[in-house]
């Protein structure tokens, strides 16, 4: 039979949630981008402007991973809430098959041994992983 993959959904939103916390402690691109320096001397003030515009750059880079980070740790919530969600309901596609073949296996056979109905729903039963 396939592999069996397990989720801890608290774990990854713990992540999720140290990640989102971790992007709101970054200083905002307007800290980013304050400058002080010398402007009374030519060369002072042209380094302190190619600065200001590198911090202005990396504020708005800021911004940009903090909005990525957002919405990919949204969207993973949303995929193990998913997951959660499916998992839930194949238990329940499990245990109603499981009632239908223990159904099967107990209703009056006119013409069927009771040794070949319990034989058919074992087989039935490996088939499906359910033993």
């Amino acid at each position: 039979m396939g592999s069996v993959i397990d989720l801890d959904s608290e774990f990854v939103r713990s992540n999720v949630n140290k990640v989102v916390q971790t992007t709101e402690e970054l200083p905002a691109a307007t800290t980013i981008a304050i400058v002080d320096g010398n402007g009374t001397e030519p060369a002072a003030s042209e380094f302190t402007d190619l600065l200001r515009t590198r911090a202005e750059t990396l504020g708005a880079r800021v911004e940009e991973v903090r909005q990525y980070i957002a919405r990919n740790a949204a969207a993973l919530s949303q995929a193990v809430q998913t997951l959660e969600e499916r998992d839930e309901m194949n238990a329940s596609d499990v245990q109603q098959v499981t009632a239908i073949i223990d159904a099967a296996a107990t209703a009056p056979a006119s013409s069927v041994s009771t040794g070949a109905s319990a034989g058919g729903q074992a087989g039935v039963r490996g088939a499906l992983g359910l033993q």
